[in-house]
């Protein structure tokens, strides 16, 4: 995936370091258009898909990220290895951010 993103993205994407507990995704030098990072991790569980976990999973590494506005989990298809048709999973929030580059306040 990581390769798909440099070839698709950008040239400085690339497979993120292990931070251990402070873990900030699979995929680092992933940014918006208006260059804040997104937390981008990397899921295959055989074609079952995990959506709360994974939210879940990937915006605590969001906030370990500094200045990253958006988490979002790539998940393997079943039946397919072409990296492009794989799925993204994110909320909402995330996919304001990736549209605007600004992440929305909590609503009251």
């Amino acid at each position: 995936m990581a390769d798909y993103l440099r070839a698709h993205v950008s040239r400085f994407i690339d497979r993120q370091p292990k931070y251990g507990a402070n873990d900030r995704g699979d995929i680092g030098n992933v940014e918006t258009f208006n260059d804040e990072p997104v937390a981008v991790q990397c899921k295959d569980y055989g074609g079952r898909f995990l959506v709360g976990t994974w939210l879940t999973e990937v915006e605590i590494q969001r906030l370990n990220l500094p200045g990253a506005v958006a988490g979002v989990v790539v998940a393997k298809r079943r039946g397919t290895t072409d990296p492009g048709r794989q799925v993204v999973f994110m909320t909402v929030d995330d996919l304001v951010a990736l549209l605007s580059g600004k992440r929305p306040g909590k609503s009251s």
